[in-house]
């Protein structure tokens, strides 16, 4: 989603991070937010299913609508 997907908040890019043992979470965060720690603001976070359906599900729309 790098490059696609941008923090509301801060407007940086989103970038995949994991956490956990073998990173077994995996999350997109805002790339201000990762760079900068607490210091980055408060920055947006969400888990990396929910924006991938999120995403695939926009576009099939947009692509999918017959008026496009």
């Amino acid at each position: 989603m790098t490059g696609i997907c941008f923090c509301a908040s801060y407007g940086g890019a989103m970038t995949l991070r994991t956490s956990g043992k073998a990173e077994h979470y995996r999350y997109y965060t805002c790339s201000t937010k990762a760079r900068f720690g607490a210091t980055g603001g408060r920055g947006l976070t969400v888990p990396m299913d929910k924006l991938d359906k999120a995403v695939a599900d926009h576009l099939e729309w947009r692509l999918l609508d017959p008026q496009h």
